[in-house]
């Protein structure tokens, strides 16, 4: 798991990001090509 190695977030983390009412979702074009995909950026429920 490639996000684990860097950053050092868990998926269990990860997952709080969509609780953020403040978080913002966008249509990421450059990873659609077989199926619609969209990134999520906010903060974690440790406040990453």
């Amino acid at each position: 798991m490639q996000n684990r190695r860097m950053p050092r977030v868990s998926f269990r983390e990860a997952v709080t990001v969509f609780a953020d009412p403040l978080a913002v979702t966008y249509h990421d074009p450059d990873h659609s090509i077989s199926e619609e995909r969209f990134i999520t950026v906010g903060m974690s429920g440790v406040g990453r």
